[in-house]
């Protein structure tokens, strides 16, 4: 809040300030831990994610990152269906597992209705 005092000589006082700015105080935060590749699951998930990585060729990394690039969301879509599909996961246990949003998951595997991807496209016979 900004105070304005009048300015008024007195003898033997020097003039105050018109006006006084309140001290910001700056915090600086730190920037968010980066998104570390969750543990093993079980012997099927992790022939599931191994399966996706040589098809695909990203890394685990890569594979549980934040990027945005074509090659690995399209990874990252297909691990989630076949999660979906072999392991009978529910989006939300998936979402918990690949570190983003539930109707990420969602809209990747096909069930929202304004999911440009049709359901079960990624499906295997």
């Amino acid at each position: 809040m900004i105070r304005i005092r009048h300015c008024r000589k007195t003898e033997g006082q020097e003039p105050k300030p018109k006006i006084e700015w309140p001290i910001a105080k700056i915090e600086i935060v730190p920037p968010p831990p980066p998104r570390v590749a969750p543990k093993l699951i079980s012997e099927k998930g992790n022939a599931l994610i191994e399966q996706v990585m040589a098809e695909y060729g990203v890394t685990r990394d890569e594979l549980f990152s934040s990027s945005r690039v074509k090659p690995i969301i399209t990874a990252r879509r297909h691990l989630m269906a076949l999660m979906h599909d072999k392991l009978n996961w529910n989006p939300q246990r998936i979402a918990h597992f690949m570190g983003v949003d539930r109707t990420t998951v969602s809209h990747h595997i096909g069930l929202r209705r304004s999911s440009l991807v049709k359901y079960g496209s990624f499906r295997m016979p």
